[in-house]
């Protein structure tokens, strides 16, 4: 069966549909044909489709009945529907057309120019849905490890841990065996769980790793035997005996390296692996590491046991959360460029254009999600300069004082005598906001006080161990936030920080905005602690790490709207995902640009080699197979020193950028790309040069 996406058309007249379909027939879609509206209605509400072409003038039921008839059903509701008539041409016609639900209304006789590029508007917009809607599939597998990460509850033994280990396994990757167990000697595994078909087994204790796919785990790191397993390693007994297919583990190894155990997966049937497969292995391997690591450790180890394990899983958490971002920004780059580009071809007066503006409104809020979880994860752009933290703390109080009721008093305390920090003043100022709005929440239904203080603080060697297992001692600015407000359990302070947590009710709160704050402070070599008893408030502390040199001056720029600039040079473009670089080719040729294309960065290098003076301007994704658009960059400069070259990527972070900085190239942009931004920054780019 093809996977091609599905175009009705509806006509009585057969020749009109073999026209249409051949009209068509150059775009990557299957056609079916529907000779009336009942026809056509029992067809889409049988299969999914794409869009539907319909007739106005049918017997028994025009395609006005039919599309009413459409919406009436929720599977139909927002389906794309292009009225086709010969006969229909006044503007009353076009405004029922609409009216009735359709989104275009197309008259006789057809331009197949025209028409072939509306219905590819809506192709494409039908195949980012339906990749959005894959995305969301993936995503709620990996939200199935989040949960498992992120949940620890007090009193958990080490046997509780690893038997939610293996039901995760078990349930993200649908297997029916998964074991876990330590290494000794190299030379047998001693078994510490497993699962076999949902049930959790004891009557195994131990086997020899020598003629097992176990053995290559814990010699080569991560395995993956997609089939034929069992005849792969015949003299491993349980295999053959269970006639298993697929098998994949990953290898459990201690901070410092040293491999300690196995987690493997395997199955009767073939195991689907996905793109994040071998990074949900290694995050679960990592916690089989740490219980056994604290099996090994000592008394005084064990007293930094719960701050090490927090800290382990939030960065398991940030890494995961790093990579869907990653994921994210290339679809959205495609959803919101697309989009754009359809809002410059459709007027302004059409209602297709509003329809586009939601769809561009939702795609900048997800890219602003993203950015939250970048963020979490440490791995936003940041930018950090000599910072006086006060000036940003009173302009936030007054932002504050103005949203919040007057029942709530306001204390200051802010030293005349801080110092500076190395701090990005817009994160600064979102941890100040998500605090004193988390404050203000929890005294909403009551008067209180809201304190804010500023001071500097020496952390001696005592204080950092009490504080934070990874405190360094030094000069600090010790930023607090407390309020008088409903206070926490310990089991939910033990929670707060991780992604997704909330007490809030459904649809009042994200369970982002302590978890941005947690990965901010991080991010700033700093350290966060709170302090909470129920019915006494809560007061947050966050230690920055205090700096000798002196701050640079925040003013905020206002930035006014300005047109979108023009040229007419000739730029190359390497993306490794064709949506894109189609994407902004569209883009750039619609503001005068000449504009050639590569999928990928070696055919890409071979075109500039040939002829470096054909082009003005290189635009390349940073996350490419085969060769990085850092490495494609930096073998450009090689050949031509003065080529200006724009470096893209969806996941950022400090190390990319001091990299891309130290390789020359002056502008870095995040994914998703909005349309404004690139073509400023393209501007820029060739403005300089000249």
């Amino acid at each position: 069966m093809s996977n091609r996406p599905k175009i009705l058309l509806v006509d009585d007249k057969p020749e009109n549909l073999v026209a249409l379909e051949k009209v068509l027939s150059g775009l990557a879609a299957d056609f079916v044909r529907a000779a009336s509206g009942n026809e056509a209605l029992t067809l889409l509400l049988d299969q999914e489709y794409a869009l539907a072409l319909v007739d106005i003038q049918m017997p028994g039921m025009d395609g006005f009945e039919m599309v009413e008839l459409m919406r009436q059903q929720e599977k139909l509701l927002y389906l794309p529907v292009i009225f086709v008539s010969a006969i229909y041409r006044e503007e009353s016609h076009l405004i029922k057309g609409i009216e009735s639900g359709a989104v275009d209304f197309i008259v006789k006789p057809i331009v197949p120019q025209i028409l072939i590029g509306k219905v590819k508007v809506f192709l494409d917009l039908y195949l980012q849905r339906k990749k959005l809607e894959q995305y969301s599939r993936e995503l709620k597998k990996r939200e199935e490890v989040f949960k498992v990460l992120a949940t620890s509850p007090a009193g958990m033994t080490d046997e509780d841990i690893f038997v939610n280990i293996l039901k995760a396994c078990q349930t993200v990757f649908q297997i029916e065996y998964v074991l876990i167990g330590k290494i000794v000697a190299h030379e047998k595994v001693d078994v510490c769980a497993m699962l076999t078909d949902g049930e959790i087994r004891k009557d195994i204790a131990w086997y020899n790793l020598a003629g097992t796919p176990c053995q290559d785990v814990a010699n080569k790191g991560f395995c993956f035997f997609p089939e034929g397993v069992a005849d792969l390693f015949p003299t491993d007994r349980y295999l053959v005996e269970n006639r298993i297919e697929s098998y994949l583990g990953a290898p459990v190894r201690l901070r410092e390296g040293e491999t300690v155990g196995i987690l493997v997966a395997f199955s009767r049937k073939k195991i689907v692996v996905q793109d994040f497969t071998r990074e949900i292995m290694d995050i679960l391997a990592r916690r089989v590491a740490m219980v056994i690591e604290w099996q090994h450790s000592d008394k005084e180890r064990q007293d930094l046991q719960f701050q090490l394990q927090q800290a382990q899983k939030m960065e398991a958490i940030g890494t995961l959360a790093g990579g869907i971002a990653h994921d994210f920004n290339n679809i959205l780059t495609a959803i919101i460029g697309y989009s754009e580009l359809a809002r410059l071809e459709t007027p302004a007066e059409d209602k297709i254009s509003d329809y586009l503006a939601e769809v561009l409104k939702a795609g900048l809020r997800a890219k602003e999600l993203v950015t939250q979880i970048l963020a979490f994860s440490r791995q936003s752009h940041s930018n950090r300069q000599p910072l006086d933290i006060k000036p940003i703390l009173k302009e936030s109080l007054k932002l504050i004082r103005a949203t919040i009721p007057t029942t709530i008093r306001i204390d200051q305390d802010l030293s005349e005598s801080c110092g500076c920090v190395q701090a990005d003043p817009t994160q600064i100022h979102q941890v100040i906001m998500n605090l004193c709005t988390n404050a203000h929440h929890a005294m909403r239904d009551r008067s209180g006080v809201l304190s804010i203080s500023l001071h500097k603080v020496e952390i001696h060697k005592e204080d950092a161990k009490v504080l934070g297992y990874k405190m360094t001692p030094g000069r600090y600015l010790k930023l607090q936030i407390s309020d008088t407000g409903c206070g926490m359990k310990k089991e939910v302070i033990d929670r707060i920080f991780e992604p997704y947590f909330t007490t809030k009710e459904e649809g009042k709160g994200t369970g982002m905005g302590l978890a941005v704050v947690h990965g901010i402070v991080k991010a700033h070599h700093g350290h966060i602690s709170v302090y909470s008893e129920p019915g006494k408030g809560s007061t947050f502390s966050i230690y920055l790490p205090e700096i000798e040199t002196a701050a640079s001056p925040v003013c905020p720029a206002i930035e006014t709207p300005m047109a979108i600039p023009r040229g007419t040079e000739r730029l190359l473009v390497v993306d490794d995902e064709p949506q894109i670089t189609s994407m902004i080719r569209k883009m750039l040729a619609n503001f005068g640009y000449r504009v050639t294309t590569f999928p990928g960065s070696t055919a890409a290098l071979q075109a500039f080699l040939a002829a470096p003076d054909s082009f003005d301007l290189v635009i390349t994704d940073m996350t490419m197979p085969e060769m990085t658009g850092l490495e494609l960059a930096v073998k450009m400069l090689a050949a031509r020193r003065d080529i200006p070259i724009i470096l893209c990527s969806g996941h950022g972070g400090p190390a990319i950028e001091k990299e891309v900085r130290e390789a020359g190239i002056s502008t870095y942009l995040t994914k998703p790309l909005v349309l404004r931004e690139l073509a400023q920054a393209v501007r820029k780019e060739l403005d300089q040069k000249e």
